[in-house]
C-alpha cells in the first residue's frame, strides 16, 4: 500500500484476460506465479513437518488458494468495496482481517503462539 504505483500494476496483472494461453509471454508469467506457490507449498511442506500446520493440508491447492485470497484482499471487488464502505471498514482493516483469516486456516500453532 506504500507503493501505489508498484501495487497498481500488480493487480493489472492479477485481473488481465488471457487471449493466447499458448503466448510465450503468458507462459513466462504463468512459470514465475508458479515459482512463487512452489516456493509458498514448500514453507507449508515445511511447516508440516515441524507441527505447526495440520498434516492434511495440500500445500500446493493451498498455495494457489491463499494467492488468489491475498490478490483478492488486496484488490477487492466493486461489491466488496461497496460493502467496505457501507460498513465504514477500512482497508487497511480488512487487510488485517484477511491476513488473520489466513494465517489461522493455514496453522495449529500460531506464529505469535511460538515466541
Amino acid at each position: 500500500m506504500r507503493n501505489s504505483q508498484k501495487w497498481k500494476a500488480i493487480t493489472e496483472l492479477y485481473q488481465m484476460k488471457v487471449q493466447d494461453p499458448e503466448d510465450p509471454n503468458v507462459q513466462e508469467f504463468l512459470q514465475v506465479t508458479n515459482e512463487m506457490v512452489q516456493m509458498m507449498a514448500e514453507a507449508y511442506r515445511q511447516g508440516i513437518k515441524e507441527g505447526t500446520i495440520p498434516e492434511d493440508l495440500d500445500p500446493v491447492t493451498t498455495a494457489i488458494y491463499n494467492r488468489m485470497a491475498w490478490g483478492n484482499a488486496f484488490t477487492p471487488t466493486t461489491e466488496q468495496k461497496m460493502l467496505l464502505k457501507q460498513n465504514k471498514i477500512s482497508p487497511e482493516h480488512y487487510l488485517n482481517v484477511a491476513s488473520t483469516l489466513i494465517v489461522r486456516s493455514t496453522h495449529k500453532v500460531l506464529p505469535e503462539d511460538k515466541a
